[in-house]
């Protein structure tokens, strides 16, 4: 596992912070703890940084999905509220956003001025993205100006593609599980709706294509959904039968 020691920056470390995200086994539960490795790692690994986070994508806005430290949340905070900001910018324009201090930044007044109480000086913000969409941003934040070398940046840049691929295959993942479900759930209905078929097939003596003419036509004159129709006549035919 990988010295998480404040500061630590060196070819090693950095390879141990990959070995230890290779080795994370991603499943329906486990996402965002991969992604909270992820960033107390790259925190870890960036030299100069006091705190890293993710913001990502949701529903209704942004969200600060993870974070290694707690003031992170604060300070993404300040740029959703303002509407603008670094991380922001990186969203929109799918391009790392670099600030070597807040005292001299001009192009975000609103969010400046109140970050710099919280602390801040120092700023990379890198774009989470696929080849089709940004989806979110890895943001590394300093107390100190100046505080990232070009070694640094290029850190926090295979981190942030790191956090991409991460982010993909855990969307992947999880759209294959609802497809999955999906399938399963298709699969219960149709075997329901055959028996329900098949029930009125012998009550009526109707052949199949008539049962499931039946079906339908009863379930848009009463506003029942086929399934749940044909779930109520197997359901029926087995209390019959006992």
């Amino acid at each position: 596992m990988v010295d998480l020691r404040v500061g630590v920056d060196s070819d090693q470390a950095v390879a141990d912070a990959f070995e230890a995200l290779a080795n994370y086994v991603i499943s329906d539960n486990t996402v965002d703890g991969a992604l909270q490795l992820l960033v107390d790692l790259a925190g870890a690994c960036i030299e100069g940084a006091e705190a890293v986070g993710i913001s990502l994508m949701r529903r209704g806005g942004v969200v600060t999905a993870v974070s290694s430290k707690p003031k992170v949340i604060a300070i993404d905070n300040l740029q959703y509220d303002s509407g603008s900001g670094p991380c922001l910018q990186a969203m929109a324009d799918g391009e790392m956003q670099m600030v070597t201090s807040l005292l001299t930044e001009d192009r975000w007044p609103e969010f400046t001025n109140k970050a710099l109480y919280e602390g801040v000086q120092s700023i990379v913000a890198y774009p989470l993205k696929s080849k089709e969409e940004v989806f979110g941003a890895l943001n590394v934040y300093s107390p100190r100006d100046q505080a990232f070398s070009h070694h640094a940046i290029s850190v926090g840049e295979v981190f942030a593609a790191r956090a991409s691929v991460l982010l993909v295959n855990a969307t992947r993942y999880e759209a294959a599980i609802q497809l999955a479900s999906q399938l399963e759930e298709a699969l219960q209905s149709r075997a329901v709706i055959d028996q329900a078929k098949g029930i009125l097939m012998e009550r009526e003596k109707i052949s199949a294509d008539e049962a499931f003419d039946r079906l339908k036509s009863v379930s848009q004159h009463s506003n029942i959904k086929v399934r749940e129709l044909a779930q109520r006549i197997v359901e029926d035919a087995l209390q019959r039968a006992n």
